[in-house]
């Protein structure tokens, strides 16, 4: 936990020095403004790809625990002469 943590602040501190570096850029505003949109774009992809392999994985593991669960409870039903 203390990781995921530690992650998600370093992300939040590139973030903000990211969009601190172009509001202070010599950029045009528009410019300025379309830069901070493409990476906060580039920041949701980046958080949406992450979420999405954890909860792939989480659903393996749940998925394997169900498996390995019910193939004891059908080995035991068997053995105890239950069909």
């Amino acid at each position: 936990m203390k990781k995921g943590k530690a992650v998600l602040g370093v992300l939040a501190a590139l973030a903000a020095g990211a969009v601190l570096g172009v509001i202070f850029a010599p950029d045009k505003d528009s410019e300025a403004r379309k830069s901070i949109s493409r990476m906060g774009e580039d920041l949701s992809d980046s958080l949406s790809k992450r979420i999405d392999k954890k909860f792939e994985q989480l659903a393996g593991t749940i998925a394997g625990k169900l498996r390995s669960k019910s193939e004891k409870e059908f080995v035991s039903a068997k053995e105890n002469g239950v069909e």
